[in-house]
């Protein structure tokens, strides 16, 4: 989120401003068919955008700790051993990878990013939550999935300017003064019966409730 905090103290290229300078300088020697304007609402686009697939992740394999474990195996390095640390600070990094910023996002996301390794060095591996079928769209997670539906979109809206439509976004409701299907407005204080199942949907009748369910409820239920 450091990009909307820069960009709403008076924009990026006043805290950055050699970066800026640097692209201007770029993009205004280029080649006469490549040449483009910076403007500073440009740049403080741009830096938004690639700050938002910027993936953080960690050394899963972090030499030391092979190198205490080896320590550890070998009798005659007890005295070593009192004097290493038993634990080290994780080593952590950030990049830009292709196939992670390509991916779409649902709150019911059937795919999630962890750290690892590729080709002995340090990655990202995204891997199924779920059987994925050929030609589905991978999709991935925004925003804490834990969140309420309210909590999510709102900050979805706020970081991405979209107000998310996913399954679990449709289907799942925002408080008990609101029927999830119909939309119907509960009359009585204490509002509409949750599902009793995730607890995250209100319906005014049983009637609502097996629409819901039989249009993709029962698809999203589980989270």
């Amino acid at each position: 989120m450091i990009s909307f905090q820069i960009c709403g103290q008076g924009g990026i290229t006043k805290r950055i401003p050699k970066m800026y300078d640097l692209m201007v300088k770029i993009f205004t020697d280029a080649d006469q068919g490549r040449q483009f304007k910076i403007t500073p609402r440009e740049f403080n686009y741009r830096y938004s955008q690639i700050n938002r697939n910027i993936q953080v992740f960690s050394d899963p394999d972090h030499p030391y700790l092979e190198f205490r474990k080896q320590i550890d195996s070998m009798p005659e390095m007890q005295n070593l051993r009192k004097v290493l640390p038993n634990s080290i600070k994780e080593a952590v990094f950030t990049g830009l990878f292709r196939i992670q910023s390509s991916l779409n996002h649902s709150c019911a996301n059937n795919v999630e990013i962890i750290s690892g390794t590729a080709n002995e060095a340090p990655g990202i591996h995204v891997i199924s939550k779920r059987p994925i079928t050929e030609g589905e769209e991978l999709l991935t997670s925004y925003v804490d999935t834990s969140l309420n539906r309210q909590q999510r979109r709102g900050f979805l809206y706020q970081a991405y300017h979209f107000w998310c439509e996913c399954p679990r976004c449709l289907f799942e409701g925002d408080d008990s003064d609101t029927c999830t299907e119909c939309r119907k407005e509960a009359e009585e204080e204490k509002g509409f019966p949750a599902c009793g199942r995730c607890h995250k949907a209100w319906y005014c009748s049983k009637a609502c409730q097996k629409e819901a369910w039989k249009k993709g409820h029962k698809n999203i239920c589980i989270y």
